[in-house]
């Protein structure tokens, strides 16, 4: 008995050391085989899985594999296919290196449970194909669900107290092949991670609200848009601080590569992850981007009801958001007219938006909402452009645009500058016509209703204040125009705006304004010009509601005028007329005679040698057929030279016989005592003659009656 127990020890140690030096020679294999059988068995048959060769310890549970790689059959993908119980995604996973410390593997092999201490994937390649129509389609957390049953298979459970990824790659296509998102040199740091049979999306996605860190060097995906494409750079989510951050989040056309998007460092910090993550909700504390370029797209006139918002932000993202502060700086706007191709785009310069105050949104981030519920402020560098015959550029200035208490607008100018000379516009013209050069200073406008002015494009205020500088040519040697000028008054112009402006009061500070006209008699420039205006114009609108209630538009002005004389006047044009109809008054105080020299010897061919106007009183009444003028010219001392060209040049001489005859039948005064004065004097316009021309010659003409010593009208 003794010889048969020791024998029977000799045999089992033998088979003991023989069945080590096997496992020892095919443990690689055995793991490997029970490996393919786990997961063919536990996914219905639907993966294979490879590797070209590990390193394993049993002892501590640390294995390597190398090259492993996992894809569905096709055979049984057929299968599934025909019986139409395919999943929606599909898995093709390479990995150049997988390890797994702590292994249990005996629950491994008996096809139970997962479970390491930490899990590595050096290099990692994804694809997950979605095998619906091959239609581009939202990632879900229905899809979610399927990649996570897909991987636990039919395990009971994976655990691993650490799962690093390290240089990964995920592709997201369709069945076909084409890329619809890619994420490239993924490093993802995940701790605690577990999925069991009671595991759901809540569950899955708990790990990415508390317990992860993950970087992405990009990721890309195409938009709606034909051949368009979005590209984020250097993509960090870190669930332990709250923060998600974006070096540079571009969209650009993938065959042009020209960006229509492009901002760099976009940070959002106190994140609430819980809400980002399970509810799709944006709740953080603030929100910065260091800018780049933006490109808005206008479609044209929008088929939107009236009052609706006319520029929408998607609400595809979040459905609620919640946010402390947002601060974009330094950003260029690029506006595009898609109605008008061939138009330039607008060019907005540093641009910066800044939310001043907490806003909540809800139900869809429009912009209206953002107006109507975030005190804000907008501040950009402006921008120019030239206007389509190539005549003018317009330049806008630096604007602010607060809304806050109080909305406000600053904008440091406006202005209309000709790109041509006075010469080469009549030469491109050919005809008599006005040429402005106009510049409008520091103009703000308070008591704006922003809410109207961006969902409506309606311009509404209670104040507006601004310095005009208005200058106005006309070349009279040129042939007349004889287009009509009819609808061109100002108070037309303003009805016949595109857009909607109501403003309680308008106040004009320091401007000027010069009218200047090339003389069809002499070739020479005569400068109508006043200064130092100081204006209020009430109930500038071209609203028909507002008409309704107020059809009076008045402004009244005090200026200088030819920066000698104090000028007072009164405009009135009532808005509620078709006709162009108007009335204005007005009152020249004393004035050197041989101040108007520079007017009316160009344009009169007189020179007055010496003389005192002692006052002017007119009033203008007229419509876009004509006017009427009741003007009293009162002066003394008046003496006339009257003037001829000369034959070799441009200059004007005296003409002696007739500034004889003149000083005969001009009377050299006219006093209160013996006034003579023109009532309803009758001037027919020329339709194809602007305003200013029409005023400016009702009131000369009424001027040179008088001196002329005609018989008052009574």
């Amino acid at each position: 008995m003794k010889k048969i127990i020791i024998s029977l020890i000799v045999v089992i140690f033998i088979a003991a050391i023989g069945g080590y030096v096997y496992w020892q020679n095919n443990k690689n294999k055995i793991i490997k085989d029970g490996l393919q059988t786990a997961v063919k068995s536990k996914t219905d048959s639907l993966y294979k899985v490879h590797y070209d060769s590990s390193q394993i310890d049993e002892i501590t549970g640390n294995a390597v594999f190398y090259n492993v790689s996992m894809h569905a059959d096709s055979m049984q993908t057929a299968i599934l296919k025909s019986e139409d119980s395919l999943p929606n995604i599909l898995l093709d996973i390479k990995v150049k290196e997988l390890g797994a410390l702590g292994v249990n593997v005996p629950g491994l092999l008996t096809q139970q449970t997962v479970s390491a201490k930490i899990v590595y994937l050096k290099e990692p390649m994804i694809q997950l194909i979605q095998t619906g129509s091959g239609k581009e389609k939202t990632f879900t957390s229905a899809d979610t669900m399927a990649l996570y049953q897909q991987i636990l298979g039919k395990f009971k459970s994976i655990k691993a107290d650490t799962i690093r990824i390290i240089d990964g790659n995920v592709l997201i296509t369709d069945k076909d092949g084409k890329i619809l998102t890619s994420l490239e040199k993924i490093n993802v740091n995940l701790t605690n991670f577990l999925i069991d049979s009671t595991h759901d999306y809540s569950n899955i996605a708990s790990y990415f609200i508390k317990d992860v860190k993950l970087t992405v060097a990009t990721v890309k995906f195409l938009t709606a848009e034909k051949n368009t494409q979005v590209a984020l750079t250097n993509v960090e989510y870190d669930a332990a601080k709250r923060t998600i951050i974006v070096e540079q989040a571009k969209q650009y056309n993938v065959t042009s590569n020209d960006a229509s998007i492009d901002i760099k460092k976009i940070t959002i910090d106190s994140l609430n992850t819980d809400a980002f993550i399970n509810a799709h909700q944006l709740k953080a504390g603030n929100i910065t981007c260091d800018g780049g370029l933006i490109t808005i797209n206008i479609k044209g006139k929008p088929a939107a009801k009236k009052g609706d918002p006319t520029i929408e932000l998607s609400g595809d993202f979040f459905d609620e958001a919640q946010v402390d502060f947002v601060n974009l700086n330094n950003t260029k706007v690029v506006i595009v007219n898609q109605a008008k191709p061939n138009d330039k785009p607008i060019e907005l310069n540093n641009v910066k938006f800044t939310i001043l105050k907490k806003v909540n949104l809800y139900d869809g981030n429009t912009l209206s909402s953002l107006i109507n519920n975030a005190e804000w402020r907008l501040s950009s560098d402006g921008f120019s452009m030239s206007t389509p015959k190539g005549i003018y550029k317009v330049n806008i200035g630096n604007f602010i645009l607060t809304n806050a208490a109080t909305a406000s607008i600053t904008v440091s100018h406006v202005q209309l500058k000709p790109l041509l000379t006075e010469a080469a516009y009549g030469k491109k013209i050919g005809k008599q016509a006005d040429l402005y050069n106009f510049d409008f200073n520091n103009i703000t406008l308070d008591g704006v209703d922003i809410h109207t002015l961006i969902s409506e494009s309606k311009i509404e205020a209670e104040e507006m204040s601004v310095q005009p500088i208005i200058r106005i040519f006309n070349d009279r040697t040129l042939p007349a125009d004889t287009g009509s000028r009819l609808g061109t008054y100002p108070q037309e112009g303003l009805l016949n705006l595109s857009i909607p402006v109501a403003i309680k009061k308008l106040h004009i500070i320091n401007g000027s304004v010069s009218y200047r006209e090339k003389s069809s008699m002499s070739a020479l420039v005569g400068n109508v010009f006043f200064t130092n205006i100081n204006a209020t114009v009430s109930n500038f609108t071209n609203l028909p509601e507002k008409i309704a209630a107020n059809p009076m538009m008045i402004l009244d002005a005090k200026a200088l005028f030819l920066n000698k004389a104090h000028f007072a006047t009164q405009w009135t044009f009532p808005l509620n007329k078709k006709d162009g109809s108007f009335t204005i008054t007005g009152h020249l105080d004393t004035m050197d005679g041989k101040i108007l020299n520079p007017i009316i010897e160009p344009l009169a061919m007189k020179s007055i040698t010496h003389g005192i106007i002692d006052k002017m009183l007119f009033t203008v009444k007229g419509d876009d057929y004509g006017t009427k003028t009741t003007e009293s010219l009162f002066y003394h001392n008046m003496d006339f030279t009257l003037l001829k060209q000369s034959k070799n040049d441009t200059t004007l001489k005296k003409n002696g016989f007739q500034t004889f005859v003149a000083n005969i039948l001009i009377l050299n005064e006219n006093t209160p005592d013996k006034e003579r004065k023109e009532i309803d004097l009758p001037f027919q316009r020329d339709i194809h003659n602007p305003f200013f021309y029409v005023v400016w010659t009702s009131i000369f003409t009424a001027a040179k009656k008088i001196g002329l010593g005609k018989a008052p009208k009574q």
